[in-house]
Parts: structure tokens; C-alpha cells; sequence
């Protein structure tokens, strides 16, 4: 389980809109946990009804290449927005920077342990979380290691910066 990366990034897009209309700085979190809530609500109910209909047998017609593509590019959208979001500016076509001014100010060593960070998370996923649930034996164990992947590095990271 979890979310696709096409969900992701339509959660993404839909709590930025939201966000950037939303005037008091104070009504921004539960906007966003509202939104998150919305989308994840009319995807599962998108999903109820392909499965009632049984019109997911026409995505098996679809060709093997043009997946790839698909998913492939989602997985640069979704780069290129961690990427922007771990420097603090947005980016333009791929990976360039649309205000090289904005970049030129921002902090580099946040920057550089954001991005450690970031790739220690994505590294822990890949590799550690399947090899540690192998090795845990109690069930308690292997539910607590995921929340502890993500949350490890969040603490890390703030006692750095404190």
C-alpha cells in the first residue's frame, strides 16, 4: 500500500493552491490537512468505483513503454519538488532554479543537511525498513520501524539546527 506517486503529486499541487489562497498564516496547517483529507477521499471513492465497474482490465491494454514514461516522469515531478522544497526555491523546467537571487541567499548549510537528510530518509526506506522487519521477530517491533524511519531524521535534524 501506500500513496502512488500520481497521488502525491495531485495532493501536493491541491494543498499548494490551497495554501497560497489561504490568507491567515494560522489557517494554512488544517487547510492542508483538509485538503489531504479531501483528495484522499474522492481517490478512494475514484478507485470504488473502477473496481465496482471493472474498468481496470483496460489499463492491462495499455502499452508497456508508455507506463515507464508515465512513471518515470511522475518520479522526476516528484524529484524536482523535494529537490526545490529541501533549498527553499522553486524550480523551473526540471531542475532550474527560477530565481538564481533567492538561491544565492539561501542558508548553505541548511541546505546541504536538508539535502543529507533527504537522502539518508530515502536510503533508510529503500533498504533499511525491509532488512530491519525481516530481522524483528515481535510484531510490535516491525509496526513501530517505519514511523521510527520517518521520525529519526526529523529529530536529527532540528537538534542540528538548534
Amino acid at each position: 500500500g501506500g500513496p502512488t506517486p500520481s497521488n502525491a503529486l495531485l495532493m501536493a499541487d491541491a494543498v499548494k493552491i490551497a495554501a497560497d489562497n489561504t490568507s491567515d498564516p494560522a489557517k494554512m496547517v488544517p487547510t492542508a490537512v483538509a485538503v489531504i483529507a479531501c483528495t484522499t477521499v474522492l481517490a478512494g471513492i475514484f478507485l470504488m468505483i473502477v473496481s465496482v465497474t471493472k474498468t481496470a482490465v483496460y489499463a492491462q491494454q495499455l502499452p508497456f513503454p508508455l507506463l515507464c514514461g508515465f512513471l518515470g516522469s511522475l518520479g522526476a515531478l516528484l524529484m524536482r519538488n523535494a529537490i526545490g522544497s529541501m533549498i527553499g526555491v522553486k524550480l523551473h523546467m526540471l531542475f532550474w532554479p527560477k530565481d538564481f537571487g533567492k538561491l544565492s541567499e539561501q542558508n548553505a548549510l541548511l541546505c546541504c543537511v536538508n539535502g543529507v537528510l533527504g537522502f539518508c530518509v530515502a536510503a533508510l526506506l529503500l533498504f533499511g525498513v525491509s532488512r530491519l522487519k525481516s530481522r524483528v521477530k515481535s510484531k510490535l517491533g516491525s509496526v513501530i520501524i517505519l514511523p521510527a524511519a520517518f521520525f529519526t531524521p526529523v529529530v536529527i535534524f532540528y537538534v542540528v539546527m538548534l
